[in-house]
């Protein structure tokens, strides 16, 4: 199937780069763990852990972006006028292609997600204002990057990549209803909390 093959082809040229994100996260972690202590702050290895792979997707989806052209993959051509993307690809549903739905829709959609359920599952006050926020900037960063590097520029990708941003962080709401010790756990701590709760346990 060809869009696995896509798919896998995006997969092959983040991993480098997915590995470099790693390398540095870890090389960093001293310097982080004095940077945290001065803010009376630390970490913990679930928060390690999940820093690392979120490290590791950003520095993939750079790579990504750098590497790929948006027009060779769906076969988009650079697009401002918004929402001309479900036209276009009605167009190409109807001919039987249906690359450019699968690359534009659930591509671009499930490409955001982590950016919305990491910052708030790794950092504490990440509210849903802020994850949009954050989705949106990214999107349009990347939009901007790609036109000096010849790449599809389409406006559409910015509500697509912010709606997959929303989706994301629901899941992160929905894991922390659920799961509240797993999401705190992933979260930076702050000490003057972990001494109070330790010292309430023991009587100190």
């Amino acid at each position: 199937m060809r869009e696995i093959a896509v798919i896998g082809t995006y997969m092959v040229k983040m991993f480098p780069a997915g590995c470099f994100g790693v390398l540095f996260c870890a090389a960093t972690l001293p310097l982080r763990r004095r940077r945290l202590s001065r803010n009376n702050m630390g970490t913990s290895a679930a928060h390690e852990l999940c820093l690392m792979l979120f490290t590791a997707f950003l520095a993939g989806l750079f790579a990504l972006i750098v590497q790929s052209s948006g027009k060779s993959s769906g076969g988009l051509h650079d697009n401002l006028i918004p929402f001309q993307i479900i036209a276009d690809l009605a167009s190409e549903l109807h001919a039987g292609i249906w690359m450019g739905f699968w690359v534009s829709f659930p591509g671009n959609i499930v490409m955001f997600l982590p950016l919305g359920f990491c910052p708030a599952l790794l950092w504490h006050r990440i509210t849903f204002r802020i994850a949009l926020l954050i989705g949106a900037c990214t999107s349009l960063t990347i939009e901007l990057c790609q036109l000096p590097l010849g790449r599809s520029t389409d406006i559409d990708d910015l509500w697509l990549n912010t709606s997959g941003t929303a989706i994301g962080h629901g899941l992160y709401r929905t894991l922390d209803g659920r799961r509240p010790r797993w999401t705190k756990a992933c979260k930076v701590i702050y000490k003057t909390e972990e001494e109070t709760s330790h010292g309430c346990k023991t009587g100190d």
